[in-house]
């Protein structure tokens, strides 16, 4: 009897799909029916389908991609091989993609040797700032001791703007 063992469009299987937008898998379907003369007591289960290995595949998938034959084999013989290509088209998440670059990106020694720099020059300027600081107020300081163990004509004579000798003259 002339028997249809795979049909068209038929879903043979399913392959995994690493960074789909809205999908982690896609369907695999023949691209062809597949018709053959069985005897009448034969059961179509019988006939053994021999998969090809679908590695995960990366997006963005087209439709009708080509992924490998699928093989039909009966009592050791085979019958067919048939082409299978992907259902549905999967398009790329960026989000994940810029992920993974990133994460590759952090992952090297020149990432590692840039953050260490950096963080090593915040550092070095928050010690300089602290150090500037601390000058600073002992200036400050010193200024204040000066002026208060100055005599009080001393003091007057700092406050005053000093004039030349000419100046008095002219007034």
């Amino acid at each position: 009897e002339y028997t249809l063992v795979i049909r068209k469009n038929q879903q043979i299987m399913q392959a995994d799909v690493a960074k789909g937008k809205d999908a982690d898998n896609v369907a695999i379907i023949a691209t062809e029916d597949y018709y053959t003369l069985l005897p009448k007591s034969l059961d179509i289960t019988t006939i053994q389908q021999i998969r090809p290995v679908v590695e995960m595949l990366e997006a963005p998938v087209d439709k009708g991609r080509d992924v490998g034959k699928l093989e039909l084999r009966l009592n050791g013989e085979t019958l067919a091989k048939l082409k299978l290509v992907t259902e549905d088209s999967v398009e790329l998440d960026m989000a994940a993609y810029y992920k993974e670059k990133l994460g590759n990106i952090m992952k090297t020694p020149q990432f590692t040797a840039i953050v260490v720099v950096l963080v090593l020059l915040i550092i070095v300027a928050i010690v300089a700032s602290a150090l500037n600081k601390s000058y600073r107020r002992k200036q400050a300081e010193a200024a204040r001791r000066r002026k208060m163990q100055m005599s009080p004509q001393a003091r007057n004579a700092a406050r005053r703007p000093q004039q030349r000798p000419n100046d008095r003259r002219r007034r």
